[in-house]
């Protein structure tokens, strides 16, 4: 109304040039000390706009925005392939380490079974090496 900005207006206020009742100014001092207030609601520089303009605008920002939401939607659809395809890839992935690991189960059992055959083997050639002696040493005895 004024043409001033807030901050000249608490200035004045504060200076006591301008006096506010309650925190609410009265235009009689508004006038009194700022001179002609303007109505800005009917300014000559505001643009005043048909009812075909104001509609033909709110389509062009509908269509905009139908625009963007396309964009959008497609984006979308480009990040669910790429969430499927990073989750196929992680299961591919994670069948690879189970099967790994049932393979390493798997040759550490044969391992174990191995070296119980292997003790098993070495406890017969001691124990036939040992019956062979033995018997050469009864052999011997015996001549």
């Amino acid at each position: 109304m004024a043409r001033v900005s807030r901050s000249t207006i608490y200035a004045k206020i504060k200076s006591g040039e301008l006096s506010a009742s309650e925190g609410k100014l009265d235009t009689s001092e508004l006038i009194r000390v700022f001179g002609t207030i303007h109505d800005d609601s009917t300014r000559p520089d505001t643009p005043v706009q048909s009812d075909a303009e104001i509609i033909s605008a709110l389509r062009a920002e509908s269509s905009k925005a139908h625009i963007r939401l396309a964009l959008r939607l497609k984006q979308l659809d480009g990040l669910e392939k790429e969430k499927a395809a990073i989750e196929k890839e992680r299961d591919v992935w994670q069948l690879m380490a189970e099967t790994s690991i049932e393979e390493k189960k798997r040759i550490t059992y044969q391992r174990s079974e191995a070296a119980k055959e292997k003790v098993t083997v070495t406890q017969l050639l001691y124990t036939s090496g040992v019956c062979l002696l033995i018997g050469v040493g009864l052999a011997m005895l015996t001549r």
